[in-house]
């Protein structure tokens, strides 16, 4: 008995060390190679890894044509697109300390080169390498005309309230923003979501209203029928007039009482739960023909608020990520440059969701800091 039970404990620790490897991205869907740049930067990565863009053709200014598109953009092209992110507390004593990770995904941007807007009612602790090379934007300054509205008409279904309460309100905030600084144009980033490339207005194809993650034509996740209902804004680019167009699809919705009652009682009910993505989904099914025919929810338009038609493109296809893309067959990153790839495919952006995302990030971001003091701007640059 005590040999089995021995055994036992030995099967056990194995265990827990191979679940806690895949759980660090060692093994999860496949071999990860992670690429840390040394400081000489003359011993290069080791011999059984190829760095990102090394044959030429992999490194993310090349812009080769991606999977699943016909054609490549060309990012060479178009006004540089600035990056907008958000951290709110209800009371604006939340606090930005110099460690929190979202330091990491503006120091990402930087070294690309990329205009980054946090705007926030915290205190932040400012770390000195990005301190002056991004724009700051106070929450306060800004006056919402919608929000009185909306707040008083939302109904706090999320699964962590009043978080998601505040993933709402970020996008009347982002309207405000982009009414009083004359922009037609973003790129809206969650805060734990690093750019691995310069963006700019190019990104969004001709006939695309916006570019949002859609799923990528994962039928069970769009199916009407599976009301999982989720799109995806926080990596995508948002021009005013869908942002503001959202935003009264939003309050139009929650002051329905057929819609409040018929659809989104019932999608808490089966998922329990109604979030910002909820509204997104809805929103996507209500504005875009094609989007609501595929999501096998054509029939349900007429009973959502009505929305001016548009078309919205899928981000994934252009190489934004869903979530951990480090946990992808085929994922290497280049921390020399901060560059990744998928099977030799660039992505250009690392979504680091949730809590254990976000433990993630100190393995990719070593050498950020030494990056965004050899190639950042010292200011942010304009957006001309």
């Amino acid at each position: 008995r005590r040999v089995a039970a021995l055994l036992a404990a030995v099967v056990a620790l194995a265990s827990l060390a191979l679940l806690s490897n895949r759980r660090m991205g060692g093994l999860v869907g496949g071999d990860v190679a992670v690429v840390v740049g040394r400081p000489d930067e003359e011993d290069g990565p080791p011999a059984d890894v190829e760095p990102a863009g090394a044959d030429g053709g992999a490194a993310l200014g090349a812009s080769p044509a991606l999977r699943g598109d016909a054609e490549a953009a060309d990012w060479s092209e178009g006004t540089l697109l600035p990056i907008v992110a958000f951290y709110m507390s209800d009371t604006g004593s939340g606090k930005l300390p110099a460690d929190h990770y979202t330091w990491d995904a503006v120091r990402a941007a930087l070294v690309h080169q990329n205009r980054y807007v946090l705007i926030t009612n915290a205190q932040l602790s400012v770390p000195d390498d990005i301190n002056g090379r991004f724009e700051i934007v106070d929450l306060n300054s800004l006056n919402p005309p919608d929000m009185a509205t909306f707040s008083r008409v939302y109904k706090g279904w999320g699964s962590k309230e009043p978080r998601e309460a505040y993933n709402f309100r970020r996008f009347y905030y982002l309207e405000a923003y982009m009414e009083r600084e004359g922009l037609d144009m973003v790129f809206y980033a969650d805060s734990d979501v690093a750019v691995l490339d310069r963006l700019t207005s190019s990104l969004l194809q001709p006939g695309c209203d916006a570019m949002v993650d859609l799923n990528d034509g994962n039928e069970q996740r769009v199916d009407w029928g599976s009301y999982i209902w989720t799109v995806w804004a926080g990596s995508g680019v948002l021009t005013r007039r869908v942002v503001k167009e959202w935003n009264k699809f939003t309050i139009a919705a929650y002051s329905d009482a057929a819609v409040v009652d018929n659809i989104l009682r019932l999608k808490k009910k089966k998922k329990p739960y109604v979030c910002d993505m909820t509204l997104w989904y809805l929103y996507a099914v209500a504005a875009d023909a094609d989007f609501a025919a595929f999501a096998k929810a054509t029939e349900y338009r007429a009973k959502l608020p009505a929305a001016p038609q548009r078309k919205l493109c899928e981000s994934i296809k252009l190489g934004f990520d869903h979530q951990h893309a480090w946990r992808r067959k085929g994922f290497k990153f280049d921390a020399r440059d901060m560059t990744a790839t998928v099977a030799g495919v660039p992505i250009r952006s690392m979504h680091f969701q949730g809590i254990f995302g976000k433990a993630q990030m100190p393995r990719f971001f070593k050498t950020a800091k030494r990056l965004v003091q050899e190639r950042a701007p010292a200011s942010p640059p304009p957006i001309v």
